[in-house]
């Protein structure tokens, strides 16, 4: 049997958490949009870096 390669179990991993993520989103319908995500992220190392947003309906 061929070993797993660590960049496989990292997509693996990856796979499984978006998975987890959409059918959290299909029963609960809370989200954030990418424009939302991206100026979070964007922010990031700044003095006034904004908290984490807030996922919503």
């Amino acid at each position: 049997m061929k070993p797993i390669e660590p960049r496989d179990e990292a997509r693996e991993s990856f796979r499984q958490e978006a998975d987890a993520s959409w059918t959290a989103y299909q029963h609960s319908g809370r989200h954030l949009t990418g424009d939302e995500v991206s100026a979070w992220l964007k922010s990031w190392g700044d003095d006034d870096a904004k908290p984490v947003p807030d996922c919503h309906d």
